[in-house]
C-alpha cells in the first residue's frame, strides 16, 4: 500500500507559492487570530492581509518585481512578519538583516546582495550607513501614511504572478573564508517544506505556535494553515527563565528550538518546567546534533510530547527527519540520535573522496538532490561549482559537507562534519568523537571541544565542560584515558557554569568559548611556586615555551598537556 505522505506529496506543486496560500488562508478565516506579540498585540487574519497587500503596493511602486532583493532591518515584532509577506506578494525575494550584524559585515552584505530597498525602523536607520538603498520606515503610523500614498497608485495594485522557481529570498551565512555567502532560494523549496511538514504533522485543534530561534524559516509555516503564530523576542528566547514564563502564560504547543537552547532550559534550576511544556505538543529540534542524553532527558520529562530531529540545511531545506520520542535506538552504545527517514521526492547520495557512490552502511559525505536545492550562492560562480554539481548519473546535487551514512532500511545517519576532522601533532582526530566521549562521563553534564592554537605543528584541543556536580581536570583526564588514545584528550580542560549560545541562530557560540573565565582547576600554579626546584623551574620554563602555555601544575604529565 502507498504510502499517504507519499501520495499527498505529488501534489505539493499545486500549493501555489508561500504569499498566495497565505492569502487564500486570510480569506477564508478573517477574525481569527494570526499573530500575537509579546506584549499582547493580536492582528486578525483579515487585517494581515490588508497591511500586507498595502506595503506591497509601496514596494511595487518602489520597483520591486520577481526576483528582486528586499532587505528587512529590525527585531523580531508585527511589522517584520508585515514586510516579509508584503516583499513575497510584490513579487520579490525578501533578505533578512540581523540588527546585531556589526557594521562592516552589514556593509558587506549590502553590498553584495544590492538591495532595492529595505523595510527597517528609525531607530535602525542609522545601521544602513548611507547604503544605495531606499529604506521603508514601519513606525507607528505607517499604515495610514501608506494607504494615502497607494490612493494615488491604481497602476500598482495589480496581483503579481509569481512561479515556483522565481526567488523566494536570499539568506547570508558566515563562509569558512569569512566572506558571507547569500544563499537565494527558490519558493519551490520552500513551498515542498512546508506542505510535507502538515502533511506529515497536521494542526489540531487549538495549536498555538511559538516563533524566534529559526524566525527566518518558521514564521509562515502556521499562518498557512490558519493557526495563531507568537513571536518571541531575542532577549526573552535565550532567557530560560523568561521563555518558561512566556511559554506558560500562553499556552504554546509547538516550537523549534535547537538541542543547545532546549537543553540549556531543561538544565536551568528552578524553573517549573511541567507548567512550561504542560500544552506542548511537538518539539522541534534542528541545527545542531541531538545527543541521545538529551533525549532520553527529554522525552523522561515529557512523554507526552512528539520530541522530532529535522536534518535541515539552508542550501536544501528539510532532508530527513525521525520521530524521537516513539525511536527505537540499536541496542549498541551510542551518544547522538540518527537524524531518519528521507523526505519524499528527497534523495541523498554518499560519496568517498573519488565522488564514488557508496553501498548502505559505508560512510561518506553527503550530497543532496531534489526539489528542495537552492538556485545557489550570490556572485559566488567558484562556490557554486564546488558546492552544486552536476554529475551524469545523479543529475544536479549540493555537497553538504556532512560525513555520514545510509542504513538498510534508507533511513540517514550523520557521523559529523567532514571540515571537523583535524590534525594535530600528526594524527588525524574527529572532534565530534572526542566530545561523544565526553558525553559518557558522569561528572559531565554537556561539552564542546574545540581547536585552538596557531596553525601547524601548534594546535591543540580544548574542553570546555559543564560538570555535574564537583570534579576537576585530573578526573576527567583520567576518566578519558580509559575511552580514548592519549593523542585524542584535550590539552587542556575548563570548567564553565553553561555553553554560550548565538543570539542569530540559537546554536552553541563556539568564538565566545574562548573568552570565557577558567572557574576550574587548569593550568593554576605559578612558575615560581616554591615546590618547583631549580631544575623543574628551567623544564617548566621550556614546556611552556614549546605548548604555549603560561603555566603548570608541578604534577603535569608533558604529553598530557598536548606534547
Amino acid at each position: 500500500m502507498a504510502d499517504p505522505v507519499e501520495q499527498a506529496m505529488q501534489q505539493y506543486d499545486q500549493q501555489g507559492c508561500l504569499h498566495e496560500q497565505f492569502v487564500k488562508q486570510a480569506k477564508a478565516t478573517p477574525d481569527a487570530i494570526a499573530v500575537v506579540t509579546h506584549t499582547g498585540h493580536k492582528v486578525s487574519y483579515g487585517e494581515l492581509d490588508q497591511m500586507t497587500e498595502q506595503l506591497a503596493i509601496k514596494l511595487r511602486h518602489l520597483g520591486v518585481k520577481n526576483n528582486v532583493v528586499v532587505g528587512i532591518l529590525m527585531d523580531r515584532c508585527m511589522e517584520y512578519v508585515i514586510s516579509y509577506i508584503a516583499i513575497l506578494r510584490a513579487g520579490g525575494a525578501y533578505m533578512p538583516l540581523e540588527v546585531s550584524y556589526p557594521p562592516a559585515l552589514l556593509k558587506a552584505v549590502l553590498e553584495d546582495a544590492k538591495p532595492i530597498a529595505v523595510c527597517t525602523k528609525v531607530q535602525f536607520c542609522g545601521n544602513l550607513n548611507g547604503a544605495s538603498t531606499v529604506p521603508v520606515l514601519l513606525d507607528a503610523g505607517w499604515l495610514d501614511r501608506v494607504q494615502e500614498e497607494n490612493s494615488q497608485l491604481a497602476a500598482f495594485k495589480h496581483s503579481v504572478q509569481v512561479s515556483l522557481d522565481d526567488m523566494a529570498y536570499t539568506v547570508y551565512s558566515s563562509g569558512t573564508t569569512g566572506k558571507p555567502k547569500g544563499i537565494q532560494c527558490p519558493h519551490r523549496g520552500a513551498v515542498f517544506s512546508y506542505y510535507w511538514r502538515h502533511v506529515a504533522y497536521p494542526y489540531g485543534e487549538e495549536e498555538r505556535e511559538a516563533c524566534n530561534v529559526f524566525f527566518v524559516w518558521e514564521m509562515l509555516r502556521p499562518l498557512l494553515r490558519g493557526v495563531p503564530m507568537y513571536i518571541i523576542p531575542d532577549d526573552v528566547i535565550y532567557d530560560p527563565p523568561q521563555l518558561v514564563t512566556f511559554l506558560t502564560e500562553h499556552h504554546i504547543t509547538r516550537m523549534l528550538f535547537t538541542p543547545s537552547l532546549l537543553q540549556a532550559v531543561l538544565e536551568f534550576k528552578g524553573l517549573d518546567l511541567n507548567k512550561a511544556f504542560e500544552f506542548m505538543r511537538q518539539v522541534w529540534l534542528c541545527g545542531e546534533v541531538v545527543t541521545v542524553a538529551l533525549k532520553d532527558r527529554f522525552t523522561h520529562l515529557f512523554p507526552h510530547i512528539q520530541l522530532l530531529n529535522l536534518y535541515s540545511i539552508s542550501e536544501c531545506h528539510d532532508v530527513a527527519c525521525s520521530q524521537l520520542s516513539l525511536e527505537k535506538l540499536p541496542v549498541e552504545p551510542r551518544k547522538f540520535c540518527p537524524v531518519g527517514k528521507l523526505l519524499p521526492e528527497v534523495q541523498v547520495v554518499v560519496m568517498d573522496d573519488n565522488m564514488t557512490a557508496q553501498p548502505a552502511g559505508v560512510r561518506g559525505e553527503i550530497y543532496v538532490k531534489g526539489p528542495t536545492l537552492a538556485i545557489g550562492y550570490l556572485n559566488r560562480p567558484e562556490l557554486n561549482a564546488e558546492r552544486f554539481i552536476t554529475l551524469p548519473e545523479h543529475g544536479r546535487m549540493y555537497r553538504t559537507g556532512d560525513w555520514g551514512y545510509v542504513l538498510s532500511d534508507g533511513s540517514l545517519e550523520i557521523c559529523g562534519r567532514c571540515d571537523s576532522m583535524v590534525k594535530i601533532r600528526g594524527y588525524s582526530i574527529e572532534i565530534q568523537a572526542v566530545e561523544a566521549a565526553l558525553l559518557e562521563l558522569r561528572m559531565v553534564s554537556t561539552s564542546c571541544v574545540v581547536v585552538e592554537g596557531d596553525e601547524g605543528s601548534d594546535k591543540f584541543l580544548v574542553a570546555y565542560i559543564v560538570p555535574e556536580g564537583k570534579t576537576s581536570q585530573k578526573e576527567v583526564r583520567a576518566a578519558l584515558k580509559e575511552r580514548l588514545p592519549l593523542y585524542m584528550i584535550p590539552s587542556r580542560f575548563v570548567f564553565i557554569e553553561s555553553l554560550p549560545i548565538l543570539e542569530s541562530s540559537g546554536k552553541l557560540n563556539k568564538k565566545a568559548l574562548a573568552r570565557m573565565s577558567v572557574t576550574g582547576d587548569v593550568n593554576s600554579v605559578d612558575l615560581q611556586d616554591s615546590e618547583f626546584t631549580p631544575m623543574e623551574h628551567q623544564l617548566a620554563a621550556i614546556w611552556c615555551r614549546v605548548l604555549k602555555l603560561k603555566s603548570i601544575d608541578i604534577h603535569e604529565n608533558f604529553f598530557d598537556l598536548g606534547g
